[in-house]
């Protein structure tokens, strides 16, 4: 059996368990074993998402052009994988 990575939602930018300290198992598709734990949202945790989307949107990331903003997030889709 493989060793089970927990993952922690991220709001703001930032790594946070969920508000209650919810979680749920993730099994791995081909061999259905669990591969990971992962915190599960709930509604304060959509709060504080909707919170710190609306302050970052506020603060800037919406005055860069549509096509900047995409290029960023391509970005970060590139390299997500090599950050655990």
């Amino acid at each position: 059996m493989r060793e089970m990575k927990p993952y922690d939602l991220v709001i703001g930018g930032a790594s946070a368990s969920s508000a209650d300290g919810a979680t749920f198992t993730v099994d791995e598709p081909a061999q259905g074993e669990p591969m990971a734990e992962v915190a599960r949202a709930g509604a304060e945790d959509a709060h504080r998402a909707v919170t710190a989307a609306r302050l970052a949107f506020d603060d800037g990331d919406a005055r860069h052009p549509a096509l900047h903003r995409g290029e960023e997030r391509l970005l970060l889709v590139d390299v997500a994988p090599y950050t655990r």
